[in-house]
């Protein structure tokens, strides 16, 4: 949500009807406090929010594709897979 979404939305309320103003109040708490859920809920990426959910799944996948090529030794002890691990990751979630 942008300033000018913010502001458009206190414009609604301010240009309502008088009959109709609780309503829109009550309305634009409710989507304010979404919006902070929402927010509180999520990693902030390049710019973009992500939830836990993508960031779990992306390393999820990242080590099965790892996995499959290196024992489990290997990936905690050996710098060049944590390395490749990282990078992996790293380009994941730039795509998120």
């Amino acid at each position: 949500m942008n300033t000018e979404e913010i502001l458009n939305l206190f414009e609604l309320i301010k240009n309502a009807p008088e009959e109709n103003w609780e309503y829109n109040k009550r309305r634009l708490i409710e989507i304010l406090s979404d919006y902070e859920k929402e927010k509180s809920e999520s990693f902030v990426m390049n710019g973009k929010y992500t939830d836990a959910s993508t960031v779990t799944e992306n390393v999820s996948e990242t080590l099965h594709l790892i996995s499959n090529t290196n024992s489990l030794d290997e990936i905690l002890i050996m710098p060049h897979i944590r390395e490749k691990f990282k990078q992996r990751i790293f380009s994941q979630l730039q795509n998120v």
